[in-house]
Order: C-alpha cells, then sequence, then structure tokens
C-alpha cells in the first residue's frame, strides 16, 4: 500500500490491526513502477486497446468492462515487485 487517504483509513487499519495473518508493505508515494495494479493496468491496455479500433466510446467501454470482469491476471506480487529496478530493499 501507499500513503493513499483510503489506506489510511480508520476501518482498514481496523481490519489489518485484527488480522495478524496479512503482511502489509508501505510502498512510497508515486512509484508506479512497483505497483502491481499499475501493471494489471498496462497489460490491460496491450490487451484490449492496442491496435484495436472501436467506432463508438461506448463499445470501448463495454470491451473494457467485459475485459475487467472476465479477466484473470496472472500476477505473482513479489516476484513483479522483485523484477523492478527499484526492489523492496531500497525502501
Amino acid at each position: 500500500m501507499d500513503n493513499a487517504p483510503q489506506h489510511k483509513a480508520r476501518i482498514v487499519q481496523e481490519f489489518l490491526d485484527g488480522n495478524s495473518n496479512v503482511k502489509v508493505i508501505w510502498m512510497p508515494t508515486a512509484t508506479p513502477e512497483v505497483s502491481v495494479t499499475e501493471e494489471y493496468w498496462h497489460q490491460a491496455k496491450r490487451d484490449v486497446l492496442v491496435s484495436e479500433y472501436y467506432a463508438t466510446v461506448g463499445e470501448m467501454r463495454h470491451t473494457v468492462s467485459e475485459y475487467f470482469r472476465t479477466a484473470r491476471p496472472e500476477l505473482d506480487v513479489m516476484k513483479f515487485i522483485s523484477r523492478s529496478p527499484l526492489t523492496l530493499k531500497n525502501f
């Protein structure tokens, strides 16, 4: 997680305090190169938008929505982070 307000919200902190089996890794703000979410967006853009023509914005929106509804990304979080030029030991 980064320092986004929703990550610091009371309900999130209460959940984390009550679940010792959850390990939180705090990331610095503005480091998309280590964000798994950013990698997922990159995959989606590559899979859905690159070299594709959509006649209308609605058609594109439907395709993107369908992709996120049905896609099953294969992202290993720790593998993704460790392959990045910025690794956890840099933080």
